[in-house]
């Protein structure tokens, strides 16, 4: 008896079912549409101004009053008046000033005046005028005039508003230059009048220490005189006592160069004789 080999339906259709599933998901996967894109505002609201989350950064208009010491706020105040390279920003400040008033002047009718006055004389000669007795008869005339006149330039191009912006732009630059070279010159007469403070400082310990290298040499000059002290001895402390003038030499030297420096940051002439506060405030 012969037996036929039948196909089993569900050992086929397993691999199959499988298969089918994975391209069904890999189809949904591929049909989901993205999300939408959230479009950016065309215009983004800019503040007119910035402000700081603190003021604690602020720079104080007079920072050198900070210091408590009443002779750097006066040569502060006299370099702020007779500094010439301020004095030089400040003629270009009001120039600038001048310049943008009569720039916004165009912008008005412009009425013109002025005023004549003549005198003439007239002498008849050669007339026979009877009464006259021989003399010149002359005849005075006077003559006023008044001149007035008007002109206004309609400004239909800007080419007047223009210049009167550019104008106050410049007005507004030389502004701005000025009180940034105001600021520049207090900042250097504070560390010119510091230099100068530190360097009388150092005078003052250079004039002590040489005083103290004299009284060593005297003393060990007068322990070789009595045989107490040797011959070394005696030139170490003169070798001593000379480097120590040389030194004061150079710092009085360098007290000067500040002194003249400060001087002439002041609008002084520069003798090198300004005494100033010996002591850091």
């Amino acid at each position: 008896m012969m037996r036929a080999k039948l196909f089993s339906f569900s050992s086929w259709i397993g691999p199959a079912s499988g298969a089918v599933g994975c391209l069904l998901a890999i189809g949904q996967v591929g049909c989901v549409s993205p999300p939408d894109r959230q479009s950016m505002p065309e215009t983004v609201e800019v503040p007119g101004s910035w402000r700081s989350a603190s003021d604690t950064n602020a720079v104080i208009a007079a920072w050198w009053t900070t210091f408590h010491a009443p002779q750097l706020v006066a040569v502060v105040n006299e370099a702020m008046v007779r500094n010439h390279d301020l004095q030089a920003a400040l003629a270009r400040m009001e120039a600038a000033a001048a310049d943008a008033r009569m720039a916004g002047a165009d912008l008005y009718p412009r009425l013109d005046g002025g005023f004549d006055a003549s005198r003439s004389r007239r002498n008849f000669i050669g007339f026979p005028i009877p009464g006259s007795g021989g003399n010149v008869l002359s005849t005075e005339n006077n003559s006023f005039g008044l001149i007035l006149s008007t002109s206004w330039e309609v400004d239909l191009w800007g080419r007047i508003r223009s210049g009167r912006r550019a104008a106050l732009a410049g007005l507004q630059a030389s502004q701005a230059d000025y009180f940034a070279l105001r600021q520049s010159i207090a900042a250097q007469a504070v560390k010119g009048w510091l230099a100068v403070v530190e360097q009388q400082r150092q005078v003052a310990l250079s004039e002590q220490t040489a005083q103290a290298f004299e009284r060593t040499a005297r003393l060990i000059e007068r322990r070789y005189e009595r045989g107490l002290a040797s011959s070394l001895d005696f030139r170490l402390a003169r070798t001593d006592l000379e480097s120590s003038r040389a030194s004061l030499a150079d710092r009085r030297a360098l007290r000067e160069r500040a002194v003249r420096q400060l001087q002439l940051l002041l609008g002084r002439y520069p003798d090198g004789l300004t005494e100033v506060q010996v002591e850091f405030p």
